[in-house]
């Protein structure tokens, strides 16, 4: 619960960064994930569209936005 908590938090974060401060999105998302079945496992991914120009500077903006 506390991983996707942290995804919800992560995504208005991360789309406040690209979409407003930097104007290269329209929407994307963070999402968090654990489960138990059949095995334990993870997973917590980010996913924004944009084009192929702006990929490397979104990306790396949008890593130090999930550092901070």
């Amino acid at each position: 619960m506390a991983l996707s908590a942290l995804g919800e938090v992560a995504t208005i974060k991360v789309i406040e960064k690209l979409r407003e401060d930097e104007s290269g999105i329209y929407g994307g998302g963070v999402r968090g994930y654990m489960g138990k079945v059949p095995y334990s496992s993870y997973s917590f991914s980010l996913s924004f569209p944009c084009g192929p120009e702006n990929a490397d500077k979104l990306t790396k903006s949008a890593i130090a936005e999930l550092r901070s």
